[in-house]
C-alpha cells in the first residue's frame, strides 16, 4: 500500500516509521524542511508525565506510551528520554491533585505528597505557598524532541521514504486518496494521513484553535535547577496560573512558560515575541521563581527576591504555535481513504510513538478504527 503523509511532526513521522516497518510505501509532505524547525513538535524538549488530573483516560495511557517509546529507542539505537520526575502544585484540596493522586495509586505508580519544606530541599528557588498541595512522581521527564525528530527523519530516509519538502497543500480529496499543492501538483496514494499540527485549521476550518505559546530559555543554569542536580519538571495547575519549568542541563537550556496563556494567532504568521507577551511571562516567572532570604521557601512572610539570583535573566524568548480542540481531547477521524489526527499540541507529544503505532495498525488492517480512535481520544488501551 502507498500512503501519503501530510505533516512531518511527531504524529506524521511516528506513523511513517510504523508504516515502513509494516512494508508500506510512504511519502511525506511538509510545508518546510523535514523535520520542520517551525513545527509544534520541534523543540529542545517535550514532557511526559503520569499526573493528568481529571483526564484519567490519558493518564492510563502513559505506561503504554513509555513502552512504545522504548520500542522506538530500540529501533533507532538511541534513547531520547531523560528522567527527571514531575512535581505538580496547586491550591489545597484542588481536585486536579486529588484525581491525579488517585489515578497514580490505581496504576500502582509511586507518588509522594510534599510540603513546602520538602520542596525547599530539592528546589529551594521555587516559591511555594503554605496553602498549596504538592504531588511528586519520580517517573516522568524530558523527551528531547528535536533530536528525536531528526533521528526519525534519518531512519525514514535510510528506508527510501520520499520527502517532499517546502510544499504547501491546498486540497485533500478523501474519496480518491489525493492531495494537491499550491502549484497544482498532485500526490496520490492508497491512503492519506493528515497530521498537520497547528496548520490543521487552515485546511479544516473550525476544528481546532491555534494559539501562540511564549517561553523563556535560560542558558547555563546551575545549582539545584538542573537535570544533573535532580531538579524535576514543575507544573503549576492552580486556577488562573500556568507556570511550568523544564530543568536545564549542560546539553540544553532550561525553559519557563505559561501553559494557560493562550493567545490566538495564525501558525504561519509572525514569530516575533511581543513586549506585552514578555511582560506577562516575566510576571508568571517572578510569581514562582525567587530565593527566600530565610531558611524556608514557604510563603510565610519570608522575603523573596526576583528571579535573577537563581536562574539569571532569560537568555532568549521563543514562540511556537499549538493547536487544541475545545475540550483538549485529541481527535482521530477517517473518511474514505483519508485519516486525520489533530488537536494534540501542548499535551500530545508524549503519546507520539503510541499513536503512530495505533494509526499504522488501523491503516494496515490490524486494528479497527474504533479501537485506534479510543486510544487517541484517551479512552484507554482497548
Amino acid at each position: 500500500m502507498k500512503v501519503i503523509i501530510v505533516g512531518a511532526g511527531i504524529y506524521g513521522l511516528s506513523t511513517a516509521v510504523q508504516l515502513v516497518l509494516r512494508g508500506h510505501e510512504v511519502e511525506i509532505i511538509d510545508r518546510g524542511a523535514i523535520p520542520n524547525a517551525l513545527a509544534s513538535s520541534f523543540d529542545y524538549h517535550r514532557l511526559i508525565r503520569h499526573a493528568y488530573g481529571p483526564q484519567t483516560g490519558y493518564a492510563s495511557l502513559i505506561p503504554d506510551s513509555f513502552k512504545a517509546w522504548e520500542r522506538l529507542w530500540q529501533l533507532l539505537g538511541e534513547s531520547f528520554y531523560i528522567e527527571t520526575g514531575a512535581l505538580a502544585l496547586g491550591k489545597k484540596n484542588d481536585p486536579w491533585i486529588s484525581l491525579s493522586r488517585s489515578s497514580l495509586v490505581k496504576m500502582q505508580i509511586d507518588c509522594e505528597d510534599w510540603n513546602a519544606d520538602q520542596a525547599g530541599v530539592r528546589v529551594p528557588w521555587l516559591r511555594v505557598g503554605s496553602n498549596e498541595d504538592l504531588l511528586f512522581c519520580a517517573s516522568g521527564g524530558i523527551l528531547r524532541s528535536s533530536l528525536l525528530l531528526l533521528a526519525m527523519s534519518d531512519f525514514l530516509r535510510s528506508k527510501g521514504v520520499i520527502f517532499h519538502e517546502n510544499v504547501t497543500i491546498d486540497q485533500m480529496d478523501a474519496s480518491d486518496g489525493l492531495v494537491v499543492d499550491q502549484s497544482k501538483n498532485r500526490y496520490g496514494g492508497d491512503h492519506v494521513v493528515s497530521a498537520l499540527g497547528a496548520g490543521h485549521g487552515i485546511l479544516f476550518r473550525g476544528e481546532i484553535r491555534p494559539f501562540r505559546q511564549v517561553y523563556a530559555l535560560y542558558e547555563g543554569v546551575g545549582g539545584l535547577a538542573t537535570v544533573e542536580s535532580g531538579c524535576p519538571m514543575i507544573l503549576d495547575i492552580s486556577e488562573g496560573a500556568g507556570f511550568y519549568y523544564v530543568p536545564g542541563s549542560k546539553h540544553f537550556p532550561a525553559k519557563i512558560g505559561d501553559h494557560i496563556s493562550r493567545l490566538e494567532g495564525l501558525p504561519y504568521g509572525s514569530r516575533k515575541v511581543q513586549e506585552e507577551e514578555i511582560s506577562h511571562l516575566l510576571g508568571v516567572i517572578h510569581s514562582r521563581v525567587g530565593r527566600p532570604e530565610g531558611p524556608s521557601n514557604r510563603d510565610n512572610g519570608a522575603s523573596f527576591v526576583a528571579s535573577e539570583p537563581t536562574l539569571g535573566k532569560p537568555s532568549s524568548y521563543g514562540l511556537c504555535f499549538y493547536e487544541s480542540t475545545a475540550d483538549h481531547v485529541i481527535q482521530l477521524q477517517t473518511s474514505g481513504r483519508c485519516t486525520r489526527v489533530f488537536g494534540g499540541s501542548g499535551h500530545g507529544f508524549k503519546f507520539g510513538a503510541l499513536f503512530g503505532e495505533s494509526i499504522a495498525e488501523f491503516i494496515s488492517g490490524d486494528r479497527s478504527f474504533g479501537s485506534a480512535q479510543k486510544v487517541v481520544q484517551g479512552q484507554g488501551m482497548p
